[in-house]
């Protein structure tokens, strides 16, 4: 098999020589198909055809490269404590999630639907964001709980398009809106309904 893979090769750059392609920008261009095979090493950049995959080899693991399906993350029931929100401060509320995003390009949504209520003193509302490790969100869209509402449903995105792969901890953050004002008594999921923060890796 590798006489053969260096004799085509070699055939190769025989008849670059004769008829080179235009406008060529890597070391090896073909103007038709690569078939493959399985490797026959396992360094980062290696390629290789399985039975029903074409996969990549990368930091120690073989990864598909025609099946990259979302990885999902579900954080616990929100509904574990009472929270405070004592000035205007971002603090977090309800479980802290661990996430490790897998592959280095990928986007990140996280994603939460809920009920809540809280005691609000001197204010509006509070506003709540997802983070991940307390990073400030590429695009958002913040969830929002009005002065002397009952329990009420709500909802907040987020998204990264700039994580580097690695481990995360995703969490629901909220702050009293107004200046002078703060909350008590904030609870997540009233009556533990089973709500629960999604992530996403795309």
């Amino acid at each position: 098999m590798k006489t053969k893979i260096s004799f085509t090769i070699l055939c190769c750059f025989a008849l670059l020589a004769l008829n080179p392609l235009s406008a060529q920008n890597e070391l090896i261009e073909t103007e038709s198909g690569i078939l493959l095979g399985s490797a026959l090493t396992t360094q980062d950049g290696v390629i290789q055809k399985t039975s029903d995959d074409i996969e990549g080899y990368n930091a120690g693991t073989w990864n598909s490269l025609i099946n990259v399906n979302p990885n999902y993350t579900s954080s616990s029931s929100l509904n574990n404590a009472a929270y405070s929100l004592p000035d205007q401060a971002w603090y977090p509320v309800g479980p802290a999630t661990t996430v490790v995003k897998v592959r280095e390009n990928s986007v990140v949504e996280l994603e939460f639907d809920s009920t809540v209520e809280a005691n609000l003193v001197g204010g509006f509302g509070i506003r709540f964001e997802l983070r991940m490790d307390a990073l400030a969100p590429d695009f958002k869209n913040w969830g929002v709980y009005k002065l002397n509402s009952p329990p009420v449903q709500t909802s907040a995105k987020s998204i990264y398009t700039n994580l580097p792969a690695g481990t995360y901890t995703a969490r629901l953050w909220a702050n009293a809106a107004n200046a002078g004002s703060s909350a008590t008594n904030l609870i997540l999921d009233s009556g533990g309904w089973g709500a629960r923060i999604l992530i996403t890796e795309y």
